[in-house]
């Protein structure tokens, strides 16, 4: 079934109702037409053209940096600040980032390595992520990594500035552009050569990295290039080797413990559970050589044992950026950057019970335990997991733009490829039949025998999972000068863009190839060889429109409309517009106000995602239907007797693929970003400035996972298209669930303040000093209509502290830069008890959720310039004072006993930098 939209009406009808009325709203006097009265409204074309920018926002040129638009501007001398090889760390410390970001701290969770970033807590999903203005690409689905664009893929050399956009832009950029947009802008233009090298050590000894660099670029009278290439590395290093992070800690009954996985045992019939002695030699055991489970301090292993707290891998990047003047009005261009990384996460041996794969270990011709034998669990080394990722990302984008004769208009012609490819090789992990083969002849009573060691490892085969997505585009614009109103020139733009959208999965193995139903003879998930593509077809438009200007007053009010047309082949059409108001009561202060409508368009993954499937015993899953007696919905509880004798009697299988492989109809998310505030820049104080925004966000439809159960209670209370996904015999007899990977069903309500304050003063012979303060607080985070407030909790939403800031302080002294950072994360609660997850416990049994304190983070850099040597030399020192994590107990981690999204786990860490010009 295709949706159509039919939020907001055509593109042409938006920016012509905003033309039309303009010429009302503006002023008209005969004075104003007056050469001595007014301003030259056409000023020079060369000036216009030198000064006139686009801003992350808007497609129109202008000279106002200061917009409708919220944007976060961080500098080349702030990234250079922090010493950094990649942006990563950067744009997830921002204080407008909450919520889960996978990165380099969180060993598991297919993280492998890559940095995130979620605005405002609502996913990296909902954050458009751009380089140069373009669209980047990033996993298709979440069968190798999770879904978002990899910010650390770009090398921080080569950036020039990032642009964060913290409100909604769908009517300016189209899907994902829920939460704001994240632009990054790569140096275009160098002379000269440049070499740089870096080193950092942590103050443990550990987490060494290396980076190193060449830059060369030439610009002549017809054009420039610039060539850069670049190479990082990360060493691993473990929770063991820091004390917080030993062991993964618990707290129960008020007491602090480790939470310890159980190793091999055996469950005998009369419930009693043993383990195999310690240092047992080769051959056939007897019971004598097992004791009581828990008896001895082998039978649990560390969680975090051999776990990675940094993922270790090696980056190399490429960028190239160059133009060419074919006219004087006429200039081709390319933009590349490529990179390549390849990281390693290690996790824990996995347990197996050789029932979960059909072996019957009681006719082992090694068990000691005959027919005493209920069951039995290996855990063994040989089952170490490890993954082994080699990600590809490329942008290329390349084109023609140029100006209209001696008008105003300017022109872009651009073609773009945006390519992600992740390998995948799983090590650790069975051939499922070979495996159950062992079990059932092999003596794995004995699992330090080398003959069963031997065995064992000869069932494991290392497969590699591919997941790969591409994006081809077309796209085609112009803007400029519309005509004239007595407030000024009404600008406008337009735009036409067609993308291709293609994703492939699969593996090189025929073992864990899945078919159909998911299934395959591979332990660690199954993968269907599959590709699936969309075409995307769109047009925007957009309209500054000044009505007032130079009255009391009004020095300024502009009116911006925005609005885009998408029409994507998957699933549909729909339409989105926006509307932002500026107003310049006086020069130096702005008032601002911005209303979007935003999208997210359902992911090819999301609607063709590779199904799996797996098989519940009776008695082991939920169903809605037993002790039925009435009241359900139509086909909610269908064949099942009314009488409360109903019970299920046989397995029941749960099959999960794609949306649209279930015949699922999946909506785009759609919803509303509002944000007002203002700008001041005195005229009386020069280097100053300061924001304020009031912000809310509205989203329905959220696209989300959900499970089986959740499937069978939507059809209980009578809703067809969740029936459609349940299968019962004719006695009523549950047989199967099918779970689409993604429903819509959640929607949400954030509200929030930013506020911002700079201030530059040259302070003469003292030099120059900078400040800058960046705040975020989040008033409402409310999920699914209901009234909770999640803020100031670690819950299923993420971590969502009311306030974070970040404080820098620079200071320029002759050849002299140096800079002290301090970051601050506001108080939040270890779990949530609206959840009801209760996994501390007080010593009377009593949930617990403990108050974290407010967290301070301080960085220095200090940097000077050797003139005479083409030389810059910096260094500098992260968590200056060894601040350690906030322990977070239990389940409520997902790494390090701690929140590794938003708090430092390495702690004090210095590193170095220098870079030769020539």
């Amino acid at each position: 079934m295709r949706f159509r939209s039919v939020r907001s009406r055509p593109v042409v009808l938006a920016v012509a109702l905003a033309l039309a009325f303009s010429p009302v709203l503006a002023q008209e006097t005969a004075s104003d037409t007056s050469p001595d009265t007014k301003p030259d409204t056409k000023p020079d074309k060369k000036a216009k053209t030198l000064d006139a920018v686009i801003v992350t926002g808007s497609h129109i040129r202008r000279v106002d940096l200061e917009t409708a638009s919220p944007v976060i501007t961080i500098d080349r001398q702030r990234i250079e600040d922090t010493g950094k090889t990649t942006i990563g760390d950067l744009l997830q410390d921002l204080p407008v980032m909450a919520g889960f970001q996978p990165n380099t701290s969180i060993n598991s969770g297919f993280s492998h390595g890559r940095a995130l970033v979620s605005l405002r807590g609502l996913g990296p999903e909902r954050t458009l992520v751009l380089l140069n203005g373009h669209r980047m690409t990033g996993p298709a689905s979440s069968v190798a990594a999770a879904p978002g664009v990899d910010v650390n893929s770009i090398p921080a050399s080569m950036v020039e500035r990032i642009e964060v956009l913290t409100a909604g832009a769908s009517a300016i950029y189209g899907s994902d552009a829920i939460a704001g947009v994240v632009n990054i802008i790569l140096k275009d233009r160098y002379d000269g050569f440049a070499l740089e090298s870096g080193y950092g050590i942590s103050g443990h000894g550990d987490d060494m990295r290396r980076n190193f660099g060449v830059e060369w670029g030439k610009t002549w009278d017809k054009g420039s290039l610039m060539l850069a290439l670049g190479h990082s590395s990360q060493n691993a290093f473990y929770n063991s080797d820091r004390g917080f992070a030993a062991h993964q800690l618990s707290y129960n009954n008020g007491v602090v413990g480790y939470m310890t996985g159980s190793n091999t045992r055996a469950i005998l019939t009369d419930g009693s559970v043993v383990a195999p002695n310690s240092g047992v030699g080769p051959g056939t055991l007897t019971r004598a050589d097992f004791h009581p489970f828990g008896s001895a301090a082998g039978d649990r292993y560390n969680y975090y044992g051999t776990q990675y707290m940094v993922t270790p891998g090696d980056r190399t990047n490429l960028s190239l950026h160059g133009t060419y003047d074919v006219t004087g009005t006429t200039q081709a261009y390319v933009d590349l950057q490529w990179t390549r990384s390849k990281t390693t996460s290690h996790l824990q041996p996995y347990g197996i019970n050789p029932s979960w794969i059909g072996a019957d270990i009681t006719q082992n011709p090694y068990n000691p335990f005959g027919a005493d034998l209920a069951s039995y669990y290996l855990r063994t080394p040989i089952f170490s997991r490890k993954y082994v990722s080699s990600m590809t990302q490329t942008n290329v984008v390349t084109g023609l733009r140029g100006i209209f004769g001696d008008s105003s208009w300017h022109w872009d012609l651009s073609a773009g490829y945006a390519h992600y490819k992740d390998s995948l090789v799983r090590y650790g992990f069975a051939v499922t039949s070979e495996l159950a083969h062992v079990f059932e002849t092999a003596n794995v009573f004995n699992p330090g025998d080398p003959a069963t060691v031997a065995a064992l490892r000869s069932t494991l085969l290392p497969v590699d999972l591919a997941d790969e997505s591409t994006s081809k585009s077309l796209g085609v614009s112009t803007n400029g000068t519309l005509f004239t109103l007595p407030a000024g020139d009404v600008q406008g733009a337009f735009g036409l863009e067609y993308r291709h959208n293609d994703f492939r999965q699969g593996t090189r193995s025929s073992v864990a190839s899945a078919d159909a139903y998911g299934a395959c003879d591979y332990m660690d998930g199954c993968i269907m060889r599959q590709g699936h593509s969309e075409t995307l077809k769109e047009a925007y438009a957009e309209a500054l429109v000044p009505l007032l200007s130079d009255l009391p007053l009004a020095h300024s009010l502009n009116l911006n409309i925005g609005s885009r047309f998408s029409d994507y082949s998957a699933w549909g059409k729909t339409t989105n517009s926006s509307l932002a108001l500026e107003w310049r009561p006086v020069s130096d202060l702005l008032v601002r106000a911005t209303a979007a409508q935003v999208f997210r368009a359902p992911a090819l993954g999301d609607l063709y995602g590779s199904p799996y499937q797996g098989v519940n015993d009776v008695g082991s899953y939920y169903d809605p239907c037993e002790g039925y007696t009435g009241g359900a919905g139509p086909g909610g509880c269908q064949n099942v007797p009314t009488d409360g004798s109903f019970t299920d009697k046989g397995a029941m299988t749960v099959y999960v693929t794609g949306s649209a492989n279930a015949h699922f109809n999946l909506k785009p998310e759609s919803g509303h970003s509002y944000d007002a505030g203002l700008v001041y820049d005195p005229d009386w104080l020069p280097g100053f400035s300061a924001s304020a925004d009031a912000w809310r966000v509205e989203l329905n439809d959220m696209i989300s996972g959900t499970d089986y159960t959740y499937v069978l209670d939507q059809c209980y209370k009578g809703d067809a298209s969740f029936c459609s996904l349940v299968s019962r015999d004719a006695t009523g007899q549950l047989r199967g669930v099918v779970v689409p990977y993604a429903i819509n069903y959640d929607k949400i309500e954030i509200r929030g303040y930013d506020a911002g304050l700079k201030y530059q003063h040259d302070a003469g012979s003292w030099g120059r000093f900078q400040f800058g303060l960046d705040a975020s607080l989040m008033s409402k985070y409310l999920v699914d209509g209901g009234s909770h407030n999640y803020v100031g909790e670690t819950s299923s939403q993420g971590n969502l502290p009311r306030l974070r800031t970040n404080l820098n302080v620079g200071w320029d002294y002759r050849d002299w830069h140096a800079s002290w950072t301090v970051r601050y994360v506001g108080r939040s609660t270890v779990g949530s008890a609206y959840e009801g997850y209760c996994f501390n416990t007080d010593a009377n049994g009593n949930c617990v959720y403990f108050k974290v304190p407010v967290y301070f983070n301080h960085s220095f850099s200090v940097s000077r310039k050797f003139e005479k040597w083409h030389l810059t030399a910096s260094m500098g020192v992260d968590n200056v004072f060894g601040k350690k994590p906030p322990i977070y107990y239990g389940y409520y981690s997902n790494a390090s006993n701690t929140d590794a999204s938003t708090y430092d786990t390495v702690g004090r860490y210095y590193w170095g930098k220098l870079r030769w010009e020539f």
